[in-house]
Protein backbone atom coordinates (compact mmCIF):
# COMPACT_ATOMS: atom_id res chain seq x y z
CA UNK A 1 0.00 0.00 0.00
CA UNK A 2 2.75 2.44 0.93
CA UNK A 3 4.73 1.56 -2.20
CA UNK A 4 1.69 2.28 -4.36
CA UNK A 5 1.28 5.63 -2.61
CA UNK A 6 4.97 6.27 -3.18
CA UNK A 7 4.64 5.63 -6.91
CA UNK A 8 1.53 7.84 -7.13
CA UNK A 9 3.36 10.70 -5.41
CA UNK A 10 6.36 10.14 -7.66
CA UNK A 11 4.18 10.60 -10.73
CA UNK A 12 2.25 13.50 -9.15
CA UNK A 13 5.39 15.62 -8.84
CA UNK A 14 6.14 15.97 -12.56
CA UNK A 15 2.40 16.08 -13.33
CA UNK A 16 2.02 19.09 -11.03
CA UNK A 17 5.01 20.74 -12.67
CA UNK A 18 3.56 20.33 -16.17
CA UNK A 19 0.04 21.40 -15.14
CA UNK A 20 1.42 24.59 -13.59
CA UNK A 21 3.61 25.20 -16.64
CA UNK A 22 0.67 24.87 -19.03
CA UNK A 23 -1.35 27.20 -16.77
CA UNK A 24 1.35 29.84 -17.23
CA UNK A 25 2.89 29.48 -13.78
CA UNK A 26 6.56 28.86 -14.37
CA UNK A 27 9.25 28.46 -11.73
CA UNK A 28 12.86 27.61 -12.40
CA UNK A 29 12.94 25.37 -9.32
CA UNK A 30 9.47 23.86 -8.64
CA UNK A 31 9.81 23.20 -4.92
CA UNK A 32 6.32 21.72 -4.55
CA UNK A 33 7.10 19.05 -7.16
CA UNK A 34 10.45 18.34 -5.51
CA UNK A 35 8.66 18.01 -2.17
CA UNK A 36 6.11 15.51 -3.46
CA UNK A 37 8.84 13.42 -5.03
CA UNK A 38 11.02 13.56 -1.91
CA UNK A 39 8.08 12.33 0.19
CA UNK A 40 7.66 9.49 -2.32
CA UNK A 41 11.32 8.49 -1.91
CA UNK A 42 10.98 8.65 1.88
CA UNK A 43 7.84 6.45 1.84
CA UNK A 44 9.50 3.89 -0.44
CA UNK A 45 12.62 3.80 1.73
CA UNK A 46 10.59 3.48 4.92
CA UNK A 47 8.56 0.62 3.45
CA UNK A 48 11.64 -1.18 2.15
CA UNK A 49 13.40 -0.90 5.51
CA UNK A 50 10.39 -2.23 7.44
CA UNK A 51 9.35 -5.17 5.29
CA UNK A 52 12.39 -5.96 3.16
CA UNK A 53 12.29 -7.64 -0.20
CA UNK A 54 14.44 -6.96 -3.21
CA UNK A 55 11.58 -5.50 -5.28
CA UNK A 56 10.77 -3.01 -2.52
CA UNK A 57 14.35 -1.80 -2.60
CA UNK A 58 14.01 -1.68 -6.39
CA UNK A 59 11.00 0.63 -6.09
CA UNK A 60 12.96 2.74 -3.63
CA UNK A 61 15.86 2.99 -6.07
CA UNK A 62 13.49 3.78 -8.93
CA UNK A 63 11.82 6.62 -7.04
CA UNK A 64 15.18 8.04 -6.02
CA UNK A 65 16.45 7.80 -9.60
CA UNK A 66 13.33 9.55 -10.91
CA UNK A 67 13.79 12.36 -8.37
CA UNK A 68 17.41 12.89 -9.39
CA UNK A 69 16.51 12.88 -13.11
CA UNK A 70 13.66 15.36 -12.54
CA UNK A 71 15.86 17.74 -10.55
CA UNK A 72 18.58 17.49 -13.21
CA UNK A 73 16.07 18.11 -16.00
CA UNK A 74 14.44 21.14 -14.33
CA UNK A 75 17.79 22.62 -13.35
CA UNK A 76 19.51 22.33 -16.72
CA UNK A 77 16.99 21.87 -19.50
CA UNK A 78 13.87 23.83 -18.58
CA UNK A 79 15.36 27.27 -19.00
CA UNK A 80 14.27 29.73 -21.62
CA UNK A 81 16.35 29.65 -24.80
CA UNK A 82 18.84 32.39 -25.57
CA UNK A 83 17.30 34.98 -27.84
CA UNK A 84 18.85 37.91 -29.61
CA UNK A 85 17.14 41.18 -28.79
CA UNK A 86 15.83 43.13 -31.77
CA UNK A 87 17.19 46.37 -30.28
CA UNK A 88 20.68 47.28 -29.14
CA UNK A 89 22.23 49.81 -26.80
CA UNK A 90 22.22 53.32 -28.27
CA UNK A 91 19.60 52.58 -30.88
CA UNK A 92 16.86 55.26 -30.87
CA UNK A 93 13.57 54.19 -29.38
CA UNK A 94 10.44 54.51 -31.48
CA UNK A 95 8.21 57.48 -30.79
CA UNK A 96 5.12 56.44 -28.85
CA UNK A 97 2.48 58.36 -26.96
CA UNK A 98 0.99 56.75 -23.87
CA UNK A 99 -0.97 57.90 -20.85
CA UNK A 100 0.58 57.93 -17.41
CA UNK A 101 -1.07 57.05 -14.10
CA UNK A 102 -2.81 60.47 -14.02
CA UNK A 103 -4.14 60.06 -17.60
CA UNK A 104 -1.72 62.70 -18.90
CA UNK A 105 -0.19 62.00 -22.33
CA UNK A 106 3.47 61.00 -22.33
CA UNK A 107 5.61 61.13 -25.47
CA UNK A 108 8.75 59.00 -25.58
CA UNK A 109 10.62 61.66 -27.56
CA UNK A 110 10.62 63.87 -24.44
CA UNK A 111 13.36 61.59 -23.04
CA UNK A 112 15.83 62.33 -25.86
CA UNK A 113 19.11 63.62 -24.44
CA UNK A 114 18.62 62.14 -20.98
CA UNK A 115 21.06 59.55 -19.69
CA UNK A 116 18.69 56.62 -19.16
CA UNK A 117 15.07 55.60 -19.50
CA UNK A 118 13.13 52.66 -18.14
CA UNK A 119 10.00 51.47 -19.89
CA UNK A 120 7.60 49.18 -18.08
CA UNK A 121 4.78 47.60 -20.04
CA UNK A 122 2.12 45.84 -18.03
CA UNK A 123 0.02 43.16 -19.60
CA UNK A 124 -3.64 43.87 -19.04
CA UNK A 125 -5.51 46.66 -17.32
CA UNK A 126 -5.53 46.46 -13.56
Amino acid sequence: MMLALSLVLMLAGPALYFVLSFAGIYRLYPLESYGLMAVAVWLAWRTARRTGGWWRYGVCGLTGFMLVIFIYWTAFFSQLPEQKLPVSVGQPFISIVLTDHNDNPFNSTSLVGQSAALYLFYRGNW
